[in-house]
């Protein structure tokens, strides 16, 4: 996470994980065999209602940013937006659309291992970039399929690091692997998939 530095630099940086956590949402709408049309009638539905809540930035997510103290702040108040959003009534292209979203309990794990095999296709060797990513995917499915459980459940999985004697602090599963990594990202994207191997009891996803 960064602390500090030019504005602009911030912007981008911040914009970087917005736009990996939307195309996390893509990819889940992708996997739930969602149309392509109503997927991109979403994003520009998205754009618009941003547009509306910031009009001078013409519906860009950097707006949220300059909106907001801190890079971190930025990032959680656009994840609020964005589940202020879901819960408007969908598209006319969604509401159209003759296929309903299919959930499979192990879409969550297929994803992982795509990114596993090609992280460069999704933002890099990058646990931070891997954590804003499936968010957009997790949050997409839960959205379209209230209730629904994937594997792996990440409330398991905390609960699970916090089970082992050296995980002592309460933070969350990416701040536990980034702590035991040495803050080191690409060495911390390697550990969180030992873990899950571990955790899931197999050899590799």
């Amino acid at each position: 996470m960064i602390k500090a530095g030019n504005p602009a630099t911030l912007a981008r940086q911040n914009d970087w994980h917005i736009y990996l956590f939307y195309s996390g949402v893509i990819n889940a709408y992708r996997e739930m065999e969602v149309e392509e049309e109503a997927r991109w009638q979403l994003a520009l539905d998205f754009a618009r209602f941003l547009g509306d809540r910031y009009p001078n930035a013409g519906g860009s997510a950097c707006a949220v940013y300059l909106s907001t103290s801190s890079d971190l702040e930025s990032y959680e108040k656009f994840l609020q937006l964005w589940l202020e959003f879901e819960a408007r009534t969908p598209s006319e292209a969604w509401l159209e659309s003759d296929k309903r979203p299919v959930f499979r309990t192990e879409m969550g794990m297929k994803m992982l291992g795509f990114i596993r095999k090609r992280p460069g296709m999704y933002g890099g060797k990058s646990l931070d970039s891997l954590y804003s990513f499936m968010n957009g995917f997790l949050m997409a499915v839960e959205a379209r399929v209230p209730g629904s459980r994937m594997a792996p459940d990440f409330g398991e999985f905390q609960s699970w690091l916090m089970s082992q004697a050296e995980w002592t602090s309460h933070c969350g599963w990416r701040h536990y692997i980034m702590r035991y990594s040495d803050h080191n990202d690409e060495r911390s994207f390697d550990m969180f998939f030992e873990l899950l191997d571990e955790f899931m009891g197999k050899t590799k996803v």
